[in-house]
This record gives structure tokens, sequence and C-alpha cells, in this order.
């Protein structure tokens, strides 16, 4: 969905599984907006993310991140 100038577009369902290919494509980074209570976030509650959600995105970035880079 295409923002409107005031919110980002987008859906946090896909946040997920687009980090983690841009893992596998070779990102170098992710930015991800993140709120205890995203319906509640000030700032982009429709794209924001728990804390739960980030964890379990960290876990996977690292394990993928591993996978096809290697240890550092």
């Amino acid at each position: 969905r295409p923002g409107i100038g005031e919110t980002s577009g987008g859906d946090r369902e896909f946040f997920h599984a687009l980090a983690l290919a841009g893992i596998v494509c070779g990102v170098s980074g992710l930015f991800v907006e993140v709120h205890e209570c995203p319906e509640k976030a000030l700032s982009d509650p429709k794209t924001s993310v728990d804390l739960k959600s980030l964890k379990n995105l960290l876990k996977d970035v690292k394990l993928l991140f591993t996978a096809f880079r290697g240890k550092r």
C-alpha cells in the first residue's frame, strides 16, 4: 500500500518474510519500527511490530545470516 504522506504504507504481516528475504539477498541492515503495543504507536502503527515479533525475527536473521555468510 502506498503511503499518503502522513504515515508509511505497508502491512506488518509481511515484515518477517521480507526481512529474511533481504538477509538471503545480502542486505547489510534492517530497519524495523518496534512498539510494545503497535496498535497504539503514534508513528506508523500499521507497520510497527511488537517485541515478541522482533525477538523471533532476530533469531531467524541470525540463523540465516550464519548459514549464508558464515560466522563472523
